[in-house]
Parts: structure tokens; C-alpha cells; sequence
């Protein structure tokens, strides 16, 4: 019954024994090619080069906040972009501030995202010195710099199509009831965050093994699962720790009730916690 589930002893039945390994949002990114310093202070420098980024530091991932440092950034610009496989091919920051050798700039909420390559660019100054900056040979931005845009990681129940019920034991009896799926919306606030699997039978002990799969998306790994049991024990196998991984659940009744309203109940429930980037889990 329900408020059987709810009064089920909660324990961790599995714990990933190792973080996955997730690349460094925190970058350092000395651009290719010599600035000669000495030369850019020259007045008549940036009339004939385009912005020259010398390094970029900071944290590229959703509202990572980056420093770019080089020559003839001027006072102002018209912003600053990441290209690469992103919505739209592109995405302008918030510029915090600009001066001729240092631009801070804010990465906007990016969900939905794995990690991937993408070229940073600083966009040409609405007001260039000279016309020669502005009409001439001279690009309107500067030379890309290739960084890692590395998606923020949330831990979070996994719902809906990334976890399956493979198979649910049935019992032979008419009267035998079973089901297994998401747990009854009276005990959770949350019934898609909880799977739970039934099994009330007559007034004989029984048992039965239910299998469930987990399928994650790319990057998702299994953090934790988390049961609510008596007489159930959990079987994994070896790739549990992946975003890969079927487990079964070996229950076995207890008896409920009394006289003629005796019944064995083999109930169960569970959640699972999975970490990957956010937005991305179905």
C-alpha cells in the first residue's frame, strides 16, 4: 500500500565508488603569436592592427565571467562573441568593461549544452582611430581564440525515458496484483523523481525479481540509488557507475494485516541520482 511504501526503511543501496572526471571550467589561454609590446604603444600601431588578444582567463561555462588581455582594443567595442557549435552559431557576451588592453566580459545562462570547442573573438571598436581601421584592410576583429566551453554539472533524479522498467514479475494467481513504474503520486511530491514496484499476493510468502535499466545521455553518470525496502535486495552489474546500466531487484513479501485480511506485500521503491550537464537529461 501506499503508506506502507512511505514507512519503508530508507537506505543507499548504491554509490558510485569514483567522481567521473569532468574537464576544468577554469582556463588559461595564452593566444598563438607575438605581441611586440614595445610597438603597440606607438600611437600609429592600431591604425594598421586589428585587436590582438594576447590571453584569456577565467571560467568558460554558463555566467563564467572571462578576462582578455592584448593591444588595440581601443576605448570601446561592439562586443564580444564564442563561435562554434552553439544555438544560433554564436554567442555574445556581456561586456563588463573595455579598455584598450583589458576586457571583462560575463558568459550568459547556457543549458542544454555538453562541453565542446568554441573560438572566442573580440568584435572591432564602434570608433576606429583611423579610416584605415575602419574601411581598409584592416579585420574588424580579432583572430580567434580556441577554448573549452565546459557545461555546468547538476545532480538530479533521472525521469521519464532514462529509466526503464525491463521486465516486472507477475504472479500466477488472479487476485495477484503487481505493477511496476513511477511511484504513487500520494507519496511523493515528485512521482517522476521515485520508480516503485508492487506486488501484494495472497496469505503465502513469495518473492520475485524486477529489472530495471537506466539510459543516460552523454556525459551522465549514475551518482546514487536510493531505496525505500524491507525484504528487497538490489543485484547490479558490472557498469553500474556508467551512463549505462541495468540492476535487479530481488523482493521478497513480508505479511500484512491479520485473520482473514492477511496479504504478503513484496512492495519497494527507489530513486536514482545522476550527474551531467544541465539541461541535457530527457
Amino acid at each position: 500500500s501506499t503508506d506502507r511504501l512511505a514507512k519503508l526503511p530508507r537506505r543507499v543501496i548504491y554509490r558510485a565508488s569514483a567522481l567521473a572526471a569532468v574537464p576544468s571550467a577554469r582556463q588559461d589561454v595564452v593566444a598563438s603569436g607575438h605581441i611586440d609590446r614595445s610597438a603597440a604603444r606607438v600611437p600609429s600601431y592600431c591604425a594598421t592592427h586589428r585587436l590582438q588578444i594576447e590571453r584569456v582567463q577565467g571560467d568558460v561555462t554558463s555566467e563564467g565571467k572571462l578576462t582578455v588581455t592584448g593591444v588595440c582594443f581601443g576605448a570601446s567595442g561592439t562586443g564580444v562573441r564564442l563561435d562554434g557549435d552553439l544555438p544560433g552559431g554564436a554567442v555574445d557576451l556581456q561586456v563588463v568593461s573595455w579598455a584598450d588592453e583589458t576586457v571583462v566580459a560575463l558568459l550568459p545562462k547556457m543549458r542544454g549544452l555538453t562541453d565542446r570547442p568554441v573560438r572566442l573573438r573580440l568584435l572591432a571598436p564602434q570608433f576606429a582611430v583611423s579610416s584605415s581601421q575602419r574601411y581598409g584592410s584592416v579585420s574588424m576583429s580579432s583572430a580567434p581564440v580556441a577554448l573549452t566551453f565546459v557545461a555546468k554539472r547538476v545532480t538530479q533524479p533521472i525521469t521519464g525515458k532514462s529509466l526503464i522498467n525491463v521486465s516486472c514479475a507477475k504472479g500466477p494467481a488472479p487476485d495477484d496484483r503487481d505493477g511496476c513504474g513511477y511511484c504513487p503520486w500520494q507519496f511523493t511530491a515528485d512521482p517522476q523523481g521515485c520508480a516503485s514496484g508492487g506486488h501484494v499476493r495472497g496469505a503465502a510468502p513469495t518473492s520475485g525479481t524486477d529489472e530495471w535499466a537506466v539510459r543516460l545521455p552523454p556525459a551522465w553518470h549514475i551518482e546514487q540509488i536510493t531505496a525505500g525496502m524491507d525484504n528487497a535486495e538490489i543485484e547490479t552489474d558490472p557498469s553500474m557507475a556508467a551512463s549505462s546500466a541495468t540492476f535487479r531487484i530481488r523482493w521478497r513479501s513480508v505479511p500484512v494485516g491479520e485473520g482473514k485480511y492477511l496479504y504478503q506485500d513484496g512492495g519497494y521503491w527507489f530513486t536514482v541520482l545522476a550527474t551531467g550537464p544541465d539541461g541535457t537529461l530527457p
